[in-house]
């Protein structure tokens, strides 16, 4: 017989009771308090400003040619002739406009290679080609 008597310890215990009152109670002060307010956008009519410079933001020439050869500008079917012309009027109107060339994977070469020597000719400083 041993003189010591062991005690013995419980095993410790978390008591969630407490924990899921205070929550519940959190839970519903936040939805007590919140504010659900529809978001309303009001038409603004901007000021006119006769000092401003003028728009800088320069549109995309995009030029597309299919693998059969047909060329379009902006979507519009075009000739050769017109291509050159409209290529034309939108270098007497700005040099540093970006001439965007599409092209189809399977185009021939010389279609594509026609638009890119006619750009440099009427020296556009931006010019990109894209496949598709």
């Amino acid at each position: 017989m041993s003189l010591y008597q062991r005690k013995r310890r419980r095993r410790p215990e978390i008591n969630i009771v407490p924990l899921v009152d205070v929550l519940t109670t959190l839970i519903f002060f936040f939805l007590l308090s919140m504010q659900f307010k529809d978001a309303h956008s009001m038409s603004i009519t901007p000021p006119k400003i006769d000092t401003a410079g003028p728009n800088t933001t320069r549109e995309v020439l995009r030029i597309q040619v299919t693998k059969d050869g047909r060329f379009f500008v902006n979507k519009t079917p075009v000739t050769r002739a017109q291509l050159t012309e409209a290529m034309a009027e939108a270098a007497k109107l700005d040099h540093a406009q970006p001439i965007l060339i599409e092209a189809d994977e399977s185009t021939e070469l010389k279609n594509a290679a026609l638009i890119l020597d006619e750009a440099r000719k009427m020296n556009f400083q931006k010019i990109f080609l894209q496949s598709r």
